[in-house]
């Protein structure tokens, strides 16, 4: 009896994969690097951003700039408020002073204060300092302080009155000063003095238009300055040359009981009547009053 023996399946051999093997994929491993790369983005995360010391110093910044600004405006208001206390101070002298001026200037409740009709005032002459013609009939001689703020404003009327009424009256200058009220009044008028005895007379009309525009004011030293730079001006004011000059002047007005600044005279060269009057105008006032007075002269001429 043959016995027939079953074929059996010979099972595969399994080769067990060595460490070599396993190193010797790099398509696998290349795979997985690109995969975690892909899956590796987190774009919802931010980075806490690095803090500089600029940063942890920016608090104590923002408040040091804010207390400088602070202590600026302080200082800047500290300033403002002291010159607005001497800005006040100033003005409250400048208005008692003009106070002052006017109770002396309108010594009546007249528009223009009249003084006596006839004074035993100095006849002008042509060696005083006259702008017009000295031939002329009548002559308005004006008593002023070149200190005094109305004599100011009643130069600049006087001069444009006698340009516009040059055929028949002449400006006459003569000096009041009051030191009392004004410092330094009498060496302005000495000093326009100097100026006419070594400059001439267009030279003192100068000096007092720009004199007059300086008074009271922070430019008048350098001013006077200015003039006392010719040597023969300075000479003159330092050695008193026109001293008697200004004293006759104060004491003409002086015997006539003139008291105040501007006081205004009109004078008839022919008949030596005269109206005297006190006080500021202008060139319409001038012109008002001189007609008036012109009129009454010619009355008495026909008489």
């Amino acid at each position: 009896m043959t016995t027939v023996k079953k074929a059996t399946k010979k099972p595969k051999a399994t080769t067990t994969p060595n460490k070599r093997n396993i190193r010797q994929k790099p398509k696998a491993k290349i795979a997985t690097k690109t995969v975690v790369k892909k899956i590796s983005v987190k774009p919802n995360i931010k980075l806490a951003p690095k803090k500089t010391s600029f940063d942890q110093n920016t608090p104590y910044q923002v408040l040091g700039v804010i207390l400088g600004v602070v202590l600026t405006i302080l200082l800047v208001l500290s300033v403002y408020s002291t010159l607005q206390v001497s800005k006040i101070k100033t003005i409250q002298t400048d208005l008692k002073q003009l106070q002052q001026d006017v109770d002396l200037a309108y010594i009546s409740l007249d528009r223009f204060p009249q003084l006596s009709p006839r004074m035993d005032i100095p006849k002008p002459d042509s060696s005083e300092r006259m702008k017009g013609d000295s031939e002329n009939r009548y002559m308005w001689i004006i008593y002023s302080d070149i200190q005094c703020p109305y004599c100011a404003m009643t130069h600049a009327s006087l001069v444009d009155f006698q340009e516009n009424s040059s055929d028949n009256v002449s400006i006459v200058y003569r000096h009041l000063p009051f030191d009392q009220l004004h410092p330094g009044s009498t060496q302005l008028a000495e000093l326009s003095e100097c100026v006419a005895k070594e400059k001439g007379e267009d030279a003192f009309w100068e000096f007092l238009e720009i004199a007059y525009q300086k008074a009271n004011t922070d430019s008048m030293d350098s001013f006077v300055n200015e003039q006392t730079e010719d040597s023969d001006v300075r000479d003159c004011l330092e050695k008193g040359e026109v001293s008697a000059k200004v004293t006759e002047d104060i004491e003409d007005a002086k015997a006539v009981d003139f008291n105040s600044t501007p006081t205004h005279v009109i004078y008839d060269m022919n008949t030596g009547r005269t109206q005297a009057m006190a006080g500021g105008m202008s060139a319409s006032d001038m012109k008002e009053i001189l007609d008036s007075f012109v009129k009454e002269s010619e009355k008495v001429d026909n008489k």
